[in-house]
């Protein structure tokens, strides 16, 4: 869904600094005897170009567009950008489960032209969600965001029908423009963001394992959360369920 959400005025500003993509993104590891549990990728979309940052239509001319420099680690950056993966088997007492995802942030306007209308034009940012199911409501389960330094700590919540107790997290940063934050991306041919690594922990601090757990991690993208189900652990874009604190919008349950 390529949706243009609204109209800003005034000059972008950020710095110039190089970065680089995290090391440690996507990557997956189990201790005190998770029992094998890993994380498997279901779907994978990672889109070129950056249209929240590139003139539209697309230039026949692929200099011009801004690209993603990691799409091989992947890091979710275009709005579209879709990922879907999931762990299910036992977590056996004291043990953790974890996954490492990449994420760049845009700012909320980019100052390039539409339709042939030069301004600042603005987008939200796609989502990275985090869904956990257990017949146990003894796990633990958190979602954190670097540099930031925020954790988003859901609790349980009993589902009758299928009877489990279901986490449910989501989250996005998105910085004002001129915000020192941002950076230019090394390779993106002109974008500018910030690199975020995301941790997702499941844990069970109990004495007696957990069977039948299920945790799903995903790169939720517009076309995913503008429905009414929305998807993994993120409500539908019209729910009313998530909060702001900038620079997150975010939801837990």
């Amino acid at each position: 869904m390529r949706k243009l959400l609204g109209l800003g005025l005034s000059l972008l500003v950020c710095l110039s600094v190089p970065v680089a993509p995290p090391a440690a993104a996507r990557q997956a590891h189990a201790s005190g005897g998770g029992s094998g549990m890993t994380y498997q990728t279901v779907t994978q979309n990672i889109q070129d170009p950056i249209e929240q940052e590139t003139d539209w239509p697309f230039p026949a001319d692929q200099s011009q567009w801004v690209i993603n420099p990691s799409r091989s680690v992947p890091c979710s950056w275009d709005v579209d950008d879709h990922w879907q993966q999931y762990a299910q088997g036992t977590l056996n007492a004291g043990a953790s489960l974890t996954v490492d995802e990449c994420v760049i942030a845009s700012p909320t306007c980019f100052y390039r032209t539409s339709y042939g209308q030069t301004a600042h034009w603005c987008q939200q940012a796609g989502f990275l969600g985090q869904k956990l199911q257990a017949s146990t409501s003894g796990l633990t389960v958190s979602m954190c965001w670097q540099p930031q330094g925020r954790c988003f700590t859901p609790s349980p919540v009993y589902d009758s029908a299928n009877r489990v107790y279901v986490w449910k997290s989501c989250a996005r940063a998105q910085y004002t423009e001129g915000d020192p934050t941002l950076v230019s991306i090394p390779g993106s041919q002109g974008g500018i963001g910030l690199y975020q690594t995301v941790t997702v922990t499941v844990t069970n601090p109990t004495s007696h394992n957990a069977r039948n757990v299920f945790s799903d991690v995903s790169a939720v993208g517009t076309p995913w959360y503008a429905t009414d189900t929305g998807e993994s652990g993120c409500p539908g874009e019209n729910s009313g369920l998530y909060m702001t604190d900038y620079p997150f919008t975010y939801y837990v349950s």
